[in-house]
């Protein structure tokens, strides 16, 4: 029995397949290997890096090659910036140069860094139930010395006070209490200003009390762990803190993606 010819492929076939595999690769040319695009990895590394509660990210377009991103929009609830709980944070940016994406998916504070950025506009809300229970743990909590902290939203600004264990041949409190306002420094920077210190409810002279205080300065750099912000409001109530940019950021249409409880 004569054994049948193997057929050949036409050569019409070969170039449909060959046209298939470049359509393919084209619209596929923003995603990784797995499937997965860089958009994704992006948001991935945001929420890793800042571990918010809520978070959406809008892009205009995936993110290129080199990490550049032509604009973003970012809303977070909840997130945390060295510790710190931020009730909202939300920021808009333009001509973002991140870092390699190949380093987007490491651990730690340089996973994602902000190289150089066009423009960018922020909102963000601070209340004082998250500044009691992280800000303060985070400048107090290791000095085992300190005890009974808190701090107050006033009509007239801030309020702090804490007990100090004083060690000199008997132990005994000293009552610290601070009274000043809060302060927007370097667009991004809060902190304490106008403060008066008492101990024992007797003032003491700032030039005694200005070195303790500089230590704990600023209380806030909202910048270091994201974005280079520009903030130029900051406004206080009983309750919160809101920190505004010349103009407010502003979710648009494009490619989304969200993270919800």
């Amino acid at each position: 029995m004569q054994m049948e010819r193997s057929r050949k492929f036409p050569k019409k076939s070969w170039l449909l397949c060959g046209t298939c595999i470049l359509f393919l690769l084209q619209v596929f040319s923003g995603k990784e290997a797995f499937g997965t695009s860089r958009g994704e990895i992006l948001f991935q590394g945001f929420l890793s890096l800042l571990s918010p509660e809520e978070m959406v990210m809008i892009l205009d377009e995936e993110p290129q090659e080199d990490g550049r991103v032509r604009h973003l929009f970012l809303d977070l609830r909840g997130p945390r910036l060295g510790g710190v709980r931020v009730e909202r944070l939300s920021v808009e940016a333009w001509d973002v140069q991140f870092n390699s994406p190949e380093e987007w998916v490491l651990e730690g504070e340089d996973s994602i860094r902000v190289e150089q950025v066009l423009q960018t506009y922020a909102e963000g809300v601070l209340t004082e139930v998250d500044l009691n229970d992280d800000l303060l743990q985070k400048k107090f909590g290791n000095e085992k010395d300190w005890h009974d902290i808190y701090l107050d939203f006033t009509s007239r600004g801030l309020h702090a006070q804490g007990k100090y264990r004083v060690k000199f041949l008997f132990s005994f409190d000293m009552l610290i209490e601070i009274d000043g306002v809060l302060g927007l420094r370097k667009g991004q920077e809060i902190w304490l200003e106008d403060y008066r210190f008492r101990v024992n409810k007797v003032n003491v002279p700032e030039s005694l009390t200005r070195s303790a205080v500089e230590e704990l300065q600023p209380l806030l750099d909202l910048g270091r762990y994201m974005f280079p912000l520009r903030l130029s409001t900051l406004e206080m109530d009983e309750e919160k803190v809101v920190l505004q940019s010349s103009r407010l950021p502003q979710a648009f249409e494009g490619i989304r993606y969200e993270q919800t409880k």
